[in-house]
């Protein structure tokens, strides 16, 4: 072969097939070259400050990580765009670097005892005695993915930014009238008096004709249509499907076991116990009081502190700061450290016991491992029995035949519609509204099999319709007594309704409500607000009785047919109470004024820093 090329090296045909060939090489290269050129490098200048595309993804996964502590670890990056989570993060830190910016401007700082009393008074790390515990802050800044110094650091710039804005917000303050206007307003309360002409006091509806019921369900077609239904079969490939049918045997158990066994063998513990003391002359004392053989409770009770105080708990190593760690599992039991400073005063331990390290027995965590084995073992057969459905799907096998390829069984369903409910109305149980399988099945043209989908759990689905049943308006005759049943309340309903407007209108010409409502008894409603508050009265009711003076009438409907209201009396604030809602009134628009007055402030640092955002880095970040 190689002979042929040479021989044929010389001739225009070759050397045409060469150039295309290095030009296609040459292309690939500059298309690279382009896409890194293009590649944004920076998502935002504030002022001098520059925001990374790699700072930024990492903000912006921690938002989503946020999201999914909510709502689920099936919130996925689409979901995070049509929430908009990347806007939002760049927003927040054009937000935080602008008031930095501002805070360094004008000389502000926070000194160290600043940021250690707002970590000693965050309830976030203090026991169940109110005081700070070490062990506490610790854990909870790891398990938030912070180092202390950057967990530090962090906390220094929000009591920066909160100093610098706090006596812009303090300083709103709503003028008198502007709160007395408001709370009139608000404060006032209004008395009705009320009617109801209920359907039942209709009396007796002439039953409807033929023609009648036709006509109602000609103009009422789509609440009596019945949705279409699928007949649909489907198969699932899932870890948990296939974990029955995988055996593991204790011989391959204990290998595991035995490959593994660091995370079988439980780290030595030591139950401690911790005195706090205040300061250096103090911790000096202490320390050659405890050299000289001073017992460690007695010390502790001359300081006021209780056992429930020396409480510190039974820790590993790993989980101490390294100040600590080191002197405290130097020590026997019974042994005492010499006083430790850290950022949050002096500290002396004693080791009151100690839990040496070991393994957990094979036989304890067996049947655990052989479960756990099964279930990896499992997970890593779905990608590789994906691929063979995908194939055969694609090859046009029908879904009948790839499944029997993998051992899967094949799965029916009767009839659904696009909610997950059969023709009776109820859910069908192997499936719910948001099953990736209804929305695939919904999607397909009759006799069409999906291509194998994708699930949130690790697992995958194929779904073939067999059969559409298209929504239908059901004959007269199959529904009449359904129909029957609307065109009777229907005409309850606008017998009742003319009633009403009809004593709505008497009642308006000047004629008293007692003698318009004849039978029908009349309430006094309780003094109602604006909002609804304090009378169980329609809001449409409300609206209408607070558009105008006493003597306003209004209609509205209930669930058991109309009411007339006619505006008996209206209450100003009352005095009694006028203080506590003025107020709290007051709080509000000191709020509203200074969260406007915050808004006014950024728009006014947007100014002095320019704001340069590239919408295009935003949107790659997911």
């Amino acid at each position: 072969m190689l002979q042929a090329i040479r021989g044929q090296a010389a001739s225009w045909i070759v050397k045409l097939l060469f150039v295309l060939l290095i030009l296609s090489f040459a292309a690939w290269g500059v298309t690279d070259y382009l896409q890194s050129a293009t590649r944004p490098t920076i998502v935002a200048e504030i002022g001098p400050v520059r925001i990374e595309p790699a700072n930024f993804s990492q903000a912006v996964a921690q938002e989503m990580q946020r999201f999914r502590q909510t709502l689920g670890v099936n919130f996925d990056r689409e979901q995070a765009r049509q929430f908009g989570i990347a806007d939002r993060v760049i927003e927040q830190i054009v937000e935080h670097t602008l008031l930095e910016l501002e805070a360094r401007r004008l000389g502000v700082t926070i000194s160290d005892e600043v940021v250690r009393e707002a970590i000693r008074t965050n309830p976030s790390f203090k026991d169940q005695g109110g005081n700070f515990d070490r062990n506490r802050f610790d854990v909870i800044v790891n398990r938030a993915g912070y180092s202390e110094q950057r967990f530090i650091a962090e906390l220094r710039r929000d009591l920066q930014r909160s100093q610098l804005i706090r006596p812009i917000a303090s300083g709103a303050e709503p003028p008198q009238a502007m709160t007395d206007a408001m709370l009139r307003y608000r404060g006032e309360r209004r008395v009705a008096q009320t009617l109801v002409v209920s359907h039942a006091s209709v009396g007796a509806i002439a039953a409807p004709t033929e023609a009648q019921l036709e006509e109602h369900l000609k103009a009422n077609a789509a609440h009596f249509t019945r949705p279409e239904y699928r007949s649909l079969s489907y198969l699932v490939l899932s870890p948990a499907g296939l974990v029955e049918r995988i055996t593991i045997s204790e011989a391959m158990a204990k290998e595991t076991y035995q490959s593994r066994i660091e995370e079988f063998t439980i780290a030595e513990q030591r139950t401690v116990e911790q005195l706090r003391l205040p300061d250096d002359p103090a911790a000096e004392k202490a320390g050659a009081e405890l050299a000289a053989g001073k017992d460690f409770a007695a010390l502790a009770k001359e300081l006021g502190q209780s056992a429930e105080d020396l409480k510190f708990g039974t820790v590993r190593r790993d989980e101490l700061p390294a100040d600590f760690a080191a002197p405290i599992f130097d020590l026997a039991v019974d042994g005492v450290t010499k006083p430790i400073k850290s950022g949050f005063g002096w500290h002396v331990f004693k080791v009151t016991e100690i839990k040496p390290q070991h393994v957990e027995p094979f036989e304890t965590i067996k049947d655990r491992m052989i479960e756990e084995l099964r279930r990896e073992k499992a997970a890593d057969e779905v990608p590789q029995l994906a691929n063979r459905l995908e194939d055969a799907l694609a090859g046009g096998a029908a879904l009948d035949e790839a499944a029997a390829k993998v051992d899967l069984p094949v799965h029916k369903v009767a009839s659904v519609d696009r909610r997950g409910l059969g023709p009776d109305g109820k859910p069908v149980p192997e499936l719910a509204t948001a099953n990736p399988m209804l929305t695939t099945g919904f999607g397909l043209a009759e006799g069409q099999t999906s291509r194998l989908v994708e699930t949130a759990d690790d697992s995958y689905l194929a779904v073939r319709v067999d059969q559409i049943t298209a929504a239908v308006v059901p004959p007269l005759a199959e529904i009449k007594d359904a129909v029957s049943s609307a065109w009777t309340q229907a005409q309850r309903d606008s017998a009742a309704k003319q009633r009403a407007d009809g004593l709505a209108e008497q009642i308006k010409s000047g004629t008293e409500i007692a003698k318009v409502a004849g039978a029908i008894e009349v309430k006094i409603s309780s003094p109602f607000t604006r909002e609804g508050a304090g009378a169980d009265l329609p809001p449409a009711l409300i609206g209408q009785l607070f558009g105008g003076g006493v003597g306003t009438v209004g209609v509205a409907n209930t669930a058991d047919g109309y009411m007339v209201a006619r505006l008996k009396e209206v209450l100003p604030v009352d005095p009694a109470t006028a203080d506590a809602q003025r107020t709290k009134l007051r709080d509000q628009l000191r709020q509203s004024l200074g969260n406007d007055l915050l808004q006014q402030f950024e728009a006014g640092l947007r100014e002095r820093f320019t704001v340069r955002i590239d919408q295009r880095a935003v949107d790659q970040a997911l």
